[in-house]
């Protein structure tokens, strides 16, 4: 009998021990322990608790954790969780609450049910981490990313004056040609009726030319209006109206091989910059090298989950000791009059982290290629 009582004595010894070591490490524990009854009544809070929100464990007890509530959590959101923890299942999320003296701050929380032996929930324990630092973080670099793109379409609105010269020389020199050639016939008195009406036919065509051209630039510097179903093709068929004449008038070719139908939900603003920016890079390379049958080509096709887009060119390739770093911001291999550093780095952002795609750079045989890979819609 002595001997069970010894041992008796030796487990409430071990567990008394267990159970002081247990309240140790939650009461230094550098996160916050919260536990209520099934009402959601507090019950205990550790001191981590008190340091952080500035309510003592007296004030806390009786209350309930919505005490703390900032009103960005929606009232569904709680309502789920409570569905979750009375269903006795885990519930793992983040808040925005309120401290005592109303500063936000954010928490990262896993609230879990507490049964006992016939496995009736009788409390909830609450583990929270506040990680304030770590979203203001996130959202510094959601600030950045979200200026460098402002500074990447600024920079890009010089280069489309410059793709609008392009489209736009052609047509004005057959509109001033057409009109030179009616005012001599009418100097000469040479005036017929339907050659006018012919002439100013072909004018009114080039100005419908010239309005389209004005439309088709103003549409790139339009906000996004969101995820949209569309075929990459049209994306790339529209970058090239907009490019087109500048590549011919440098003596540049450009082809485009499409063997994809596939659909994908993305933003096509944000598509067309990046093609913009490709496409641009490409043709300074081929002037910069000088390339004889200077020519871009862009082959669309279907991988089982991906529609992947391959841009080429043979304008001699990148340099093997700057290929780790044209994705850097601000990296340029040009004169600073003509390369912000912005295109590349901007083009990976968008691909990797708006449109959840890949970008990768490669050299090719004769040049450097650009893949693009987006996901199926």
């Amino acid at each position: 009998m002595s001997d069970l009582s010894e041992k008796t004595d030796s487990l409430v010894m071990q567990t008394d021990s267990e159970l002081q070591i247990l309240k140790t490490a939650i009461e230094n524990a550098p996160m916050s322990f919260v536990i209520t009854d099934t009402e959601g009544k507090i019950e205990y809070v550790n001191p981590w608790f008190s340091k952080l929100t500035g309510y003592t464990l007296d004030e806390a007890i009786g209350q309930n954790p919505r005490i703390l509530k900032s009103g960005l959590t929606s009232d569904e959101e709680y309502v789920a969780l409570w569905d979750e923890i009375t269903h006795q299942t885990v519930w793992r999320g983040t808040f925005k609450n309120l401290k005592k003296n109303g500063e936000p701050y954010w928490e990262s929380a896993t609230i879990l049910p507490i049964k006992n032996e016939q496995e009736v929930i009788t409390h909830y324990l609450g583990i929270k981490q506040e990680i304030t630092q770590a979203v203001n973080l996130i959202q510094e670099v959601h600030d950045t990313q979200d200026i460098m793109i402002a500074q990447s379409r600024h920079a890009a609105m010089g280069e489309m004056i410059g793709m609008i010269a392009h489209q736009w020389r052609q047509p004005l020199s057959i509109i001033a040609m057409t009109i030179n050639n009616m005012i001599l016939d009418i100097e000469l008195g040479n005036f017929d009726q339907n050659n006018c009406l012919s002439s100013g036919d072909n004018v009114m065509k080039q100005v419908n030319y010239l309005s389209k051209t004005i439309d088709d630039f103003r549409d790139f510097f339009r906000p996004d209006k969101g995820h949209e179903s569309i075929k990459i093709i049209d994306v790339i068929e529209e970058g090239r109206s907009m490019i087109d004449a500048s590549l011919k008038n440098n003596g540049i070719t450009l082809t485009i091989q499409n063997d994809s139908n596939a659909l994908l939900n993305t933003t096509s603003r944000e598509l067309l910059q990046v093609f913009i920016n490709i496409l641009k890079n490409a043709k300074e390379a081929l002037l910069i090298n000088q390339i004889p049958d200077a020519l871009i080509t862009i082959h669309i096709s279907d991988e089982e989950k991906w529609v992947v887009t391959h841009i080429c060119d043979n304008g001699g390739g990148i340099n093997t000791e700057i290929m780790g770093r044209i994705f850097e911001p601000y990296f340029s291999t040009k004169d600073e009059k003509i390369g912000t550093g912005l295109g590349l780095f901007m083009s990976k952002t968008i691909i990797e982290k708006h449109l959840k795609g890949m970008l990768d750079v490669q050299n090719s045989e004769n040049g450097v290629c650009f893949s693009i890979r987006l996901p199926k819609e």
